[in-house]
């Protein structure tokens, strides 16, 4: 696209491109409303906008593009342009300017911009894939890592089990010990091997041989 407002200055532009080979269909913006609508309305390779305009400077056009989320290289064709401004320009995001009695360079320039302007296309295409893998690797590590808990829950319930099997397997043989002891004494005690007992004696000790042999028969069959 042409920012000028000045048909022949336009006609010179497009036919120093036209005499360096490149292929050139263009169309022309006055006025910033004007440069808007048509960025928004179609697909521009680069932008050549001359700096002073009557209602507007052809610079302005860069934060219209920026506004709109658009990478489109903007070179600044202009009569004179001093060193200051054009320094302020290229800060601004000018790809580059060109005199208008130096349009021999222009060409150069315009290939230049295009170039890197498809080498920041193809490293935003390549940042993107790369995010994407990123992205993919991400989801799979995590299912990956879910897999593994899974496979280790089991692993881990069965370990309880058997520590939980050695611990009941320990309490028992330490409790069969002195249970086998107290029903042995009781029994001597209600046989009265060591004498006879009182009705109130013999009942406190059937309690004792009752309690403890309950006790023998939670702890399980001797192994």
């Amino acid at each position: 696209m042409l920012v000028e407002d000045n048909p022949a200055d336009a006609e010179l532009v497009l036919r120093r491109l036209q005499q360096d080979g490149l292929s050139v269909a263009s169309e022309m913006a006055q006025t910033a409303d004007e440069f808007t609508q048509r960025v928004r309305a179609n697909h521009y390779d680069i932008i050549l906008a001359d700096y002073n305009l009557p209602q507007w400077r052809g610079v302005n056009a860069l934060a219209i593009l920026r506004s709109e989320g658009l990478d489109i290289p903007l070179i600044l064709v202009t009569g004179s342009l001093g060193e200051e401004k054009a320094v302020e320009c290229i800060k601004q995001g000018a790809t580059d300017y060109v005199l208008k009695d130096s349009l021999a360079r222009l060409p150069e320039s315009v290939r230049r911009a295009l170039q890197e302007k498809r080498l920041r296309e193809q490293r935003k295409q390549m940042e993107e894939k790369l995010a994407r893998k990123v992205e993919e690797l991400g989801r799979k590590t995590q299912i990956e890592e879910q897999n593994r808990e899974l496979e280790l829950r089991p692993r881990e319930a069965e370990q309880a089990t058997r520590l939980k099997s050695a611990f009941l397997a320990s309490m028992s043989h330490e409790l069969r010990t002195p249970m086998n002891a107290i029903i042995g004494f009781s029994q001597l005690l209600t046989d009265e091997t060591a004498g006879p007992l009182n009705e109130k004696q013999q009942r406190f000790v059937g309690h004792v041989l009752k309690g403890a042999r309950h006790l023998l028969q939670l702890g399980g069959p001797e192994d």
